[in-house]
Parts: structure tokens; C-alpha cells; sequence
């Protein structure tokens, strides 16, 4: 499985009581899972980085590196930078990952990141009260791409980056790489030799990374994020901060499963329906197909392209009500997740399933 390092709060700038006061630099995080049902077993070296904005236009930035140690057992970590007197007005940015690299976290099928890197917001100093709710995963698929994705802070999983979101990028990533003589059906409309804009639909967008990274990836690709009204503020805050591929655009929009239709996507007809980390709750699976359903029928022929991480077993009633609303699988990837406690313990290793779907 990946981990996710999580600031359990922003980083503030406190002046100590002592006789001779300092000002210091306290964060504390933890490692878990994307559920947060899990944290990270073994004992691993981590590197934080203390971003210092210039004092003075003249200036550069300076950054302060502290190596610190997270062990087994362990569910919170505090941290603890010294600053001097006159920094404590700098604005500050806290970073912390198993390495001490700024490009973000390597994303490909075959090497998904064991622990994911965090940023943590820029805090204007001591004298200023923060109401940061936010922190940044940044991740690199190659020298080309780049994609920062903000997220909810906190040990809260709505609105978090999850697994079979990140496998799904790099799929998507990888199959734009593809020959034409070796194209699979996703291919064929993901590839990059097109005549048309491509227009895509998600459903439960969450923090927006697959279609964020979809239109990042790839040129003349139109995506629609969608979501219930919660999340829009996280979605349409990632937008406007995203950097879609030649002729590509995003947007956003409500969309409740258990409503008949939506003014943003009633009578559109897309190309392609993306679903990722949508089927972990059964209740929610008959409302999903009956969506899926219906936006098939109004689009006509199109892909359905489903990626889950399988977390229990009550997840087989979504085959069902596929099977039974006439949808057949047309391709299959599985993407395996790195886990060296698991592998050394013998348990199964975790891997996330990435379906096409088609109506029969």
C-alpha cells in the first residue's frame, strides 16, 4: 500500500518561555494509510525542509534541513525547528518526504511511491494568525511532467488523494506513451494523434487528481470534474491552479448520484467516464451504475473506465450491477503496490484493478 505523510496542523511560529526566549517551528504529522486505517510500520529516515522566504528583495530564499526519525509504533511525530529572532516575520514553508528531491514523488505503473512527500501552506510569521486548511502533494511522471495536487489536511479522508487515483494517473500516463501498433482500447482515445477534442466526464473527482492529470497529460481533452457540493471548493481551487496540455480545459460542477440529472451534464454526451476510489462504500454502488447507465445512454458509445482498490469484499456487488445494467469488461490492469512490511510478513500485497468498461 502507499503511505501519505499528513501535517496534523499548519506549522506555527512560537517564541519559548524560557529566560533567554527563541523563536521556534512546531509541526507534528503522521504517516498513514489513504483510509487512514493503517500507519507506516517500520522505522524509515525522513528529511524536513524549513522553506525561508527572502528577508529583503536583494535576498534568496534560504531552507533549513533536519533529519528526523519515524518508528515503529509511532502514530504522531512532532517537529521542532530553532529560528533566529529575526526570521520569526519571514514567511515560512515546511516540507517533508523520504528524500530531500523538490520535483515531487515519481509516479509510474511499475514504481508507485512507497511514501508520499507533503507541503505544507506558506505561514506569514509570527504576528499573523493562520486559517490554513490545506497541504500540497506534488508528484513527476518523467522529466516533462509535473503535477501539484492540494488537498484537506488533517487525518480526515474526504478530499484526500488515494491510491487507485494515483495508479490511475500513471496508467493513463503510460498508455499515452504507447505505439500505435501495441494501442489498447483506452488507447485509441486517450492517444495523442487525434482529429477531435476528446471530452471526459468524472464522478467523484475528490481533490480532482485524475482529471487534473488527465488534462495535463494530454492535448485537444476537455474534463469535467464533478462531485457533491463539499467538494467543490478544494476542486475548483486546484483548477485554477492546474496547467492543462495544449487545447485542453477544465471545469467543475455538482453532481449527486442520487439525482435524476445535472444542468452541467444533461444532454453532453462524452468520450470517455473516468470512476476512481468510488466503490469502497456498497451502499452508494446501485445509485453509481444507475448514473453510469444513464450517462451511457445519453452518450452513446463511449468507455467507462473504473479504478478501485479493493478493501473489502462487499465491493463484488459493483460486478453485479454492472453485469446486470448490461456493462462488460473490455480490458484489464492491475497496478501493484509497494509494501516492504507486507512482502517481508508474508501478507498479500495490495495492487489497485483499473477496468474499461463497455455496454454488451
Amino acid at each position: 500500500m502507499v503511505f501519505y505523510i499528513r501535517l496534523l496542523k499548519q506549522p506555527e511560529i512560537a517564541m519559548t518561555k524560557a529566560k533567554v526566549a527563541k523563536a521556534v517551528v512546531k509541526a507534528l504529522i503522521t504517516i498513514t494509510t489513504d483510509l487512514g486505517d493503517e500507519f507506516f510500520p517500520d522505522e524509515i529516515a525522513l528529511t524536513a525542509v524549513l522553506i525561508l522566504a527572502p528577508a529583503t528583495e536583494r535576498d534568496s530564499g534560504e531552507s533549513t534541513n533536519q533529519c528526523i526519525t519515524w518508528k515503529n509504533g509511532m502514530r504522531v511525530l512532532p517537529l521542532e525547528f530553532s529560528l533566529n529572532r529575526l526570521d520569526v516575520t519571514r514567511a515560512i514553508q515546511l516540507h517533508i518526504s523520504c528524500n530531500i528531491a523538490s520535483d515531487g514523488d515519481l509516479l509510474c505503473p511499475a514504481r508507485m511511491p512507497t511514501i508520499v512527500s507533503v507541503w505544507s501552506e506558506v505561514h506569514n510569521g509570527v504576528n499573523t494568525k493562520t486559517e490554513a486548511k490545506m497541504v500540497e502533494r506534488r508528484f513527476s511522471l518523467g522529466k516533462d511532467f509535473s503535477l501539484s495536487i492540494w488537498e484537506e489536511m488533517g487525518e480526515s479522508i474526504a478530499r484526500h488523494v488515494w491510491d487507485a487515483g494515483l495508479a490511475l494517473v500513471a496508467h493513463m500516463q503510460s498508455i499515452l506513451k504507447e505505439s500505435p501498433k501495441e494501442m489498447s482500447r483506452l488507447g485509441h482515445i486517450l492517444h495523442l494523434e487525434r482529429s477531435k477534442q476528446v471530452k471526459v466526464l468524472e464522478l467523484g473527482s475528490g481533490c480532482g487528481i485524475v482529471g487534473i492529470g488527465l488534462a495535463q497529460l494530454m492535448s485537444k481533452c476537455n474534463v469535467l470534474l464533478t462531485d457533491l457540493p463539499e467538494a467543490m471548493d478544494i476542486i475548483g481551487f486546484n483548477i485554477s491552479r492546474a496547467q492543462p496540455a495544449e487545447s485542453s480545459w477544465l471545469a467543475g460542477a455538482i453532481f449527486d448520484w442520487n439525482q435524476a440529472s445535472s444542468n452541467a451534464i444533461s444532454g453532453q454526451q462524452f468520450d470517455l467516464i473516468l470512476v476512481s476510489d468510488c466503490t469502497y462504500n456498497p451502499d452508494s454502488l446501485p445509485a453509481l451504475v444507475r448514473t453510469l447507465s444513464g450517462l451511457m445512454s445519453q452518450s452513446g458509445d463511449t468507455s467507462i473506465v473504473v479504478s478501485m482498490k479493493v478493501r473489502h469484499s462487499s465491493e463484488a456487488v459493483f460486478f453485479d450491477l454492472m453485469s446486470e445494467a448490461r456493462f462488460i469488461v473490455v480490458e484489464h490492469s492491475n497496478i501493484t503496490l509497494p509494501d516492504n512490511h507486507r512482502g517481508r510478513t508474508g501478507r498479500t500485497l495490495e495492487s489497485v484493478d483499473i477496468y474499461t468498461f463497455r455496454k454488451g
